[in-house]
């Protein structure tokens, strides 16, 4: 590792983002008045010098940093949220912006997976208590730009290099969501963890200490982990190196294959609706339980956990069929799935015919729309009730099939008796 590079300028390779730039801009003017330092730290010194565009602006205070976050939320104007036991705060620009202020600081654990304990140092010492070299690079800025790079550990080096590697060999036993990010950051940027580095994580590992962590802290992590633009390589990496498994999530995603099916079928949508079926996949080829192990928001874990079940029970049918069903069995089966879980199974179906023969289903059940309605069955002396609704779905099951052809022939079916009988003999 380098020693301390005092007389280091480097230029970055990119620029901020705009909202981020005039962010900077008015926190350096902010710290100008109140005679205080500001660096650029962690993530977003290394994408500038790697030439990626940073999501989020992440800055060291040498002074104070809870008070200068504060000036800055009031003169954003931007949300603010402050960690005094940390010394850090998060502040939300419009657009969804994050900017981190932070106070140079130790940390000591009491044991692993438990949150540090935290006295002030200097920016010296913070860089050194950090999980990467390449994420230990303070830059210092002004307002003229970028000055000088302290780099006590030859961050520079290891971009160079292409590796991810800790700063001291109890780094994982410290703080086990480091694991976690490794492997993520491993996978986002194309590099490759350093063979010492390698070696820590796999004892780490072995002793289970990934699953030390608390279950919202792994929750946040798996929940990182499906949020990566290239999820598929950064969930087949975390499952190679033990991080899914057992103590560690119980989570067994299918191979890169169907992960990179399933990430063709979400493609148009946003990160956070695909979110539910993605953390999904990644339970995909497991017991099933893994899921609730974590502790994912409400609303995502029961609608991951209902895609799981519908997915998983229609892969067993469709794969135990001697041959790919016709229209009627499928409707019978997938007719009121959701979306979601068809196109989880169909990813993660092996046979080719049987993933065709599933397309070719969820293609036709987004065209079938009945000819007849409620108000049609009520003239025709069908109770209110969830009989209606029975009787209407059975004839879009049959309509799927290709059995009923025209209003006439819908209305003859959903008023008949077959309508609830077909229902009782799927």
């Amino acid at each position: 590792m380098g020693g301390l590079k005092g007389g280091n300028r480097p230029q970055p390779r990119t620029q901020l983002p705009a909202p981020l730039a005039r962010a900077l801009t008015l926190i350096l003017k902010l710290a100008r008045q109140r005679r205080e330092t500001v660096f650029l730290v962690g993530g977003t010194s290394r994408d500038l010098l790697l030439g990626r565009a940073p999501l989020d602006l992440d800055l060291m205070v040498d002074g104070d940093a809870l008070g200068l976050a504060a000036a800055f939320a009031a003169a954003a104007p931007a949300r603010l949220t402050s960690h005094r036991r940390f010394a850090t705060a998060v502040t939300h620009l419009p657009g969804g912006w994050r900017v981190d202020l932070a106070a140079p600081r130790r940390e000591r654990y009491g044991s692993a997976g438990a949150l540090p304990v935290v006295t002030p140092a200097s920016p010296e010492e913070d860089l050194a208590r950090r999980d990467f070299t390449i994420n230990a690079m303070a830059w210092r800025w002004g307002r003229h730009g970028p000055g000088r790079l302290l780099d006590p550990t030859g961050g520079q080096e290891d971009l160079h290099a292409r590796y991810i590697r800790i700063l001291h060999p109890d780094s994982f036993q410290d703080d086990p969501s480091r694991a976690h990010r490794a492997v993520r950051l491993a996978s986002r940027l194309g590099f490759r963890l350093e063979p010492f580095t390698a070696r820590a994580l796999g004892r780490s590992v072995q002793e289970g200490g990934p699953g030390l962590l608390a279950p919202a802290r792994l929750g946040r992590e798996i929940r990182l982990l499906a949020m990566e633009i290239d999820w598929p390589r950064a969930v087949r990496r975390a499952a190679r190196a033990g991080l899914l498994s057992g103590d560690q999530g119980g989570l067994v995603p299918p191979p890169l294959a169907a992960c990179r099916r399933l990430q063709r079928e979400l493609s148009s949508r946003r990160g956070q609706e695909t979110l539910p079926v993605i953390l999904a996949c990644m339970a995909m080829d497991g017991p099933g339980a893994g899921l609730g192990k974590l502790q994912l928001p409400g609303g995502v874990a029961r609608r991951a956990e209902a895609i799981l079940a519908q997915a998983q029970g229609l892969r067993r049918r469709l794969e135990n069929l001697p041959r790919p069903p016709g229209s009627s069995r499928l409707a019978d089966w997938a007719l009121d799935l959701d979306e979601d879980a068809l196109i989880l199974a169909q990813a993660c179906i092996q046979a080719g015919e049987l993933r065709r023969a599933l397309a070719r289903f969820r293609s036709r059940r987004k065209g079938v729309h009945l000819l007849i309605d409620a108000g049609d069955l009520l003239a025709a002396g069908i109770p209110r009730g969830p009989e209606l609704r029975q009787r209407l779905t059975a004839t879009r099951r049959r309509r799927l099939a290709g059995d009923l052809k025209g209003r006439a022939a819908e209305l003859a079916f959903a008023s008949s008796p077959g309508a609830l009988e077909s229902r009782r003999h799927r």
